[in-house]
């Protein structure tokens, strides 16, 4: 039905452009020949201009709306923050701290990390308001990650006399919240995020403190599910630790004990991510075959949870191993098409890797070829 009612639609409006027309060239009935061609001309070029302009804005907006919730420019990610906005000025604290973690996980997923960030601040006061201190280190550790990828990006804000200007006033002040409710796996976390972000910045020895630290309040906590699932990320932690530091065996053994530790117990969201750091490690192997399977799984997985950065890295490895296999055309085409997708999305500092390496294989071929 509604097929038809567009085709009817079509034919009205043709038919009332055209009486319109005629009713036009009426009023010019004793003018010359010339002057009426170039009147009804005119009048089918702009009409025909108006059409274009009408259906590339109708076309971007429905390919917005259909193909997803890409970055911080979609009318999805704008909405729901403008949503959020409006309660947080309201000051409905409790909504604002319930519906914004909901949307926090969709924003990192649909890779709008500055709106993440923003509406990180609202949560993290909200929640700060209504003395909900879990809630605040849990916010803390998604904002000051969000931070991390953000990079100089971030817009600094001070609140309660601390102010926050890089990722890891942002890890120590959820240590601080974590600590006044004894919640070991929060301590935990914080502290392994801690030690992400020195090791993106190469230091090492306060990396290795954190990490100590981590695993001491993971000690703490009762064996099952949640103690596996932090201590297999903490392990990952071990392995990029190893990886920065080109210590790539020690890195793969690593993966595979955390790769063991982890079956079953995260959802698709989050086990994903682990294909392509493996990956790359595999890379470093040359273990291309290997490292192509893994790429070729995150890749089928990233689509199929919509995880943008994920998509990104394992689209850049996989065109590593093309290019390693000679196929240096289809790693282009492949790498082309995701960024016309996708665009150019922000990715973990030591993940950078992967764009990287992928400039670099391509100038050595360049230069090889001329």
């Amino acid at each position: 039905m509604a097929k038809f009612t567009k085709y009817f639609g079509w034919l009205m409006g043709t038919v009332g452009t055209v009486l319109g027309i005629v009713g036009i060239v009426q009023l010019f009935m004793e003018e010359a020949l010339w002057l009426k061609i170039v009147i009804v001309a005119s009048i089918f070029i702009a009409i025909f201009i108006a059409a274009i302009v009408v259906t590339v804005i109708s076309s971007r907006r429905n390919r917005n709306l259909v193909e997803g919730f890409v970055g911080d420019k979609s009318i999805m990610i704008q909405e729901n923050k403008k949503y959020l906005t409006y309660m947080y000025k309201d000051h409905e604290y409790n909504d604002v701290c319930n519906i914004g973690m909901v949307f926090s996980r969709v924003f990192y997923i649909a890779a709008a990390y500055k709106s993440r960030y923003e509406i990180g601040v609202m949560i993290f006061i909200s929640a700060s308001q209504l003395k909900r201190d879990k809630l605040c280190a849990t916010c803390l550790l998604d904002t000051g990650w969000t931070a991390l990828l953000l990079g100089n990006k971030i817009e600094r804000f001070e609140y309660d006399g601390v102010a926050y200007d890089s990722p890891d006033d942002f890890f120590k002040q959820s240590i601080i919240f974590a600590q006044r409710i004894n919640d070991n796996a929060l301590i935990s976390k914080a502290y392994r995020h801690l030690c992400g972000y020195y090791l993106t910045i190469g230091n090492y020895t306060d990396a290795k403190e954190c990490r100590q630290k981590s695993g001491d309040y993971l000690e703490n906590m009762p064996n099952g599910t949640d103690k596996d699932r932090l201590l297999s990320n903490l392990i990952y932690t071990d392995a990029e630790t190893a990886f920065l530091q080109h210590h790539y065996t020690e890195a793969e053994e690593l993966c595979i004990r955390a790769d063991g530790l982890k079956q079953g117990i995260d959802d698709d969201t989050r086990e994903i991510r682990y294909y392509a750091q493996h990956g790359k490690i595999l890379l470093m192997l040359d273990k291309i075959p290997d490292a192509k399977q893994l790429f070729t799984q995150g890749l089928d997985s990233s689509k199929r949870v919509k995880r943008l950065d994920e998509i990104t890295k394992n689209t850049y490895g996989y065109a590593i191993c093309l290019i390693r296999e000679g196929q240096k055309h289809e790693a282009e085409s492949l790498v082309k098409n995701m960024k016309k997708k996708y665009g150019d999305i922000p990715l973990f500092i030591s993940d950078e890797f992967f764009k990287i390496e992928y400039a670099r294989l391509l100038k050595i071929l360049k230069n090889n070829n001329e």
